[in-house]
């Protein structure tokens, strides 16, 4: 007898006495049993099996009984076996048979004459084993569908190939306004704008978090910041999505945005004005009056005074550049007054050298954009030119600057030494920052890089996402 194994009732239905003896002996030498209960026919046993009195753990059933036998009685007995796992024995080689047994929802298919006390415990103990596992698999499924279900956040599950609705909780139903049966013939296509790059047949990463836009049943856009993971669901490779709706969030965030961007082109304004108007005029008259007094030189016979001036001409000339400069990167005017392509014209001309060529490719012309994506799109475009220029050792440099109906794409490739992409969180703060200022307007930014091979950037800005602003 086996130690640390649960009691087990069995049930025993076989007309021939013989192999009822021979089967209770294996039963005696293998399995502890608290009880074992023996049926010659089917109506004996189902009297047994539908007395509530009677709880049974495995149930023998031979396929041959003088009132029932074959297909016919597996499925009936599997019926009315409540919890029981049902085994059948049968003197009979037929693995058809035995598969179709195992279909109708019996646990194993023995042959009685290759039966003995450890063959019959290995399926007994199998069949429970596995029968636990299920039953775990059950709970554990039941546990997420509930949680899925009770979620106040819309949860979906869609086919990673076709990209079809799969299963969509209350909460889906209630944000998107379509019914269950709706969402399950659509596909995420269907709540996405056609110009928006979908990357959802993409299976690279198991855990993917993003911010886009959806399109409800009325045709309303809302911004949703999603939380998706691969599963395998009911055998198809699937992915589960949590859809947080942050629509007005991020209208409160644009509206701050705006604000602090009206504050701060206001407050650089005005200390431009006071630069230009101010300081700047002041050092240019000092300037002319260094000039003139340097001019009369043979008025100052000692050398001190000659070389004092000299250097203070060239001091007031430095300061007055460095006025300039300064005034100018407070202020992007280019794109304020003439728009984004003549800033980005302006920068190329500026960074081209004989050894360092840019191409620009756009389909924007004299057409502004919303003020904070032009002023974005400027500093992306600055930040990739420097970098180019200190670190790729290019020869040729690409852009791309265009706009849809929907979004507005700048792309920045160069032909130069490359980088590992896995380096730049520690090596370029700058490129950081404006992954960080471009997903903060449901963009996506993107980077490609490898040595030897040159880098591209690629940045998509929803035009959703932009704003303007009055000159005051």
């Amino acid at each position: 007898m086996r130690d640390n194994i649960k009691k087990y009732s069995i049930l025993i239905v076989d007309d021939n006495p013989g192999d009822v003896i021979l089967i209770s002996e294996y039963i005696d030498q293998e399995i502890p049993t608290s009880n074992v209960a023996i049926a010659e026919g089917y109506q004996q046993a189902r009297a047994i099996l539908l007395n509530p009195e009677h709880h049974l753990d495995i149930i023998l059933l031979d396929l041959t009984l003088p009132d029932f036998s074959g297909e016919a009685l597996v499925k009936e007995v599997v019926n009315i076996s409540k919890e029981a796992l049902v085994i059948v024995l049968t003197g009979y080689s037929n693995l058809e048979f035995g598969k179709k047994c195992l279909t109708l929802g019996a646990s194993d298919y023995l042959l009685k004459d290759s039966l003995g006390p450890t063959v019959l415990y290995k399926s007994i103990i199998y069949a429970i084993e596995r029968n636990e596992y299920i039953n775990q698999l059950k709970d554990s499924q039941k546990r997420y569908f509930d949680l899925f279900q009770l979620s106040p956040q819309p949860m979906w599950v869609f086919d990673l190939v076709n990209l079809k609705f799969l299963h969509v909780n209350n909460a889906t139903i209630e944000l998107y306004g379509y019914s269950m049966d709706e969402l399950l013939e659509m596909s995420i296509l269907d709540i996405i704008p056609s110009h928006q790059p979908s990357n959802y047949h993409t299976n690279g990463a198991s855990k993917v978090a993003r911010q886009t836009i959806h399109i409800k049943k009325n045709g309303d856009k809302i911004i949703v910041d999603e939380r998706s993971n691969e599963i395998d669901f009911n055998g198809k490779k699937a992915r589960m999505v949590l859809a947080i709706d942050i629509t007005e969030n991020r209208e409160l965030q644009e509206k701050l945005q705006l604000n602090t961007y009206l504050v701060q082109n206001r407050e650089r304004k005005r200390v431009s004005s006071a630069l230009h108007d101010g300081l700047q005029q002041l050092i240019l008259a000092s300037t002319i009056r260094f000039e003139f007094i340097k001019n009369n030189l043979a008025r100052i016979h000692e050398d001190k005074f000659v070389k004092s001036f000299t250097e203070g001409v060239s001091i007031l000339k430095e300061a007055l550049e460095q006025t300039r400069t300064l005034a100018h990167n407070l202020v992007p005017i280019q794109i304020e007054k003439k728009g984004i392509i003549f800033a980005i014209n302006d920068l190329i001309r500026k960074s081209s050298t004989e050894n360092l060529k840019y191409n620009l490719h756009e389909n924007i012309g004299d057409q502004k954009l919303p003020i904070n994506l032009e002023v974005l799109l400027y500093r992306i475009a600055q930040e990739g030119t420097n970098n180019i220029i200190k670190y790729a050792k290019a020869s040729n440099v690409e852009f791309q600057l265009l706009k849809n109906d929907a979004f507005v794409c700048l792309k920045i490739v160069d032909d130069g030494i490359g980088f590992a992409p896995s380096n730049l969180e520690k090596n370029s703060f700058g490129l950081q920052s404006i992954k960080g200022r471009v997903e903060s307007l449901a963009g996506n930014f993107h980077l490609s890089s490898e040595p030897g091979k040159g880098t591209s950037i690629e940045v998509n800005l929803p035009l959703s996402s932009g704003f303007s602003f009055t000159n005051d």
